[in-house]
């Protein structure tokens, strides 16, 4: 009775054991199978996903680009015109200078009054200028251009004698200080001449 409780025994174990395996085996590819479908499900919802979210940040960045642009052509135009404001009132100024420092030179060596018209012309031409540097340049600036034209006014009203290397250091001060707002260059232009 023994052996036929073994042989029993076997047997189940024997048929239990092969289709422990064929399920195992089966189990172990349809698991494969599934987890390979999963995957690529999940795949293809992540590719599509990535795809949306790439549009998403194209479009926005195409929006960011255009607005920077439009906001650098704005700038650029304001800069621009701002530049071309101030040189063209700096040559106001300059021109301004030369006709007035002129009029000194020419009475200096005359030794006679200039016309009431002209000191007018150049007194008028001189409050135009100052309007003009007020509304752009900065305050080195205006200092500048104050201390040459009370320097000539003083002169012009016989309380300073007339000595051009003073004139001159003035007027390289105010080109100076113009130079240094345009950011043309920094550094000072000095007289290095013999007179």
């Amino acid at each position: 009775m023994l052996t036929e409780v073994l042989g029993v025994a076997s047997a189940i174990l024997a048929s239990v054991g092969s289709a422990g395996a064929i399920v195992w085996g089966l189990s172990s590819y349809l698991g494969k199978v599934w987890a390979g479908r999963l995957m690529a499900k999940e795949q293809a919802a992540h590719e599509r996903d990535l795809a949306e979210l790439r549009n998403r940040l194209e479009g926005q960045t195409k929006q960011a680009l255009a607005a920077m642009e439009t906001d650098l052509s704005i700038f650029k135009d304001k800069h621009l015109r701002g530049f071309h404001d101030k040189v063209s009132t700096y040559r106001i100024v300059i021109d301004l200078v030369s006709e007035v420092l002129g009029d000194f030179d020419l009475w200096e060596e005359t030794k006679q009054p200039l016309p009431a018209a002209r000191k007018d012309a150049a007194n008028r031409a001189r409050i135009k200028a100052y309007g003009y540097l007020a509304l752009l340049a900065p305050q080195p600036v205006m200092d500048a251009f104050d201390q040459l034209f009370d320097h000539l006014l003083l002169i012009a009203h016989g309380k300073k004698p007339y000595v051009w290397a003073e004139v001159r250091t003035l007027g390289l001060g105010l080109l100076n200080e113009a130079r240094k707002d345009l950011a043309i260059d920094s550094s000072a232009i000095e007289y290095r001449g013999s007179l």
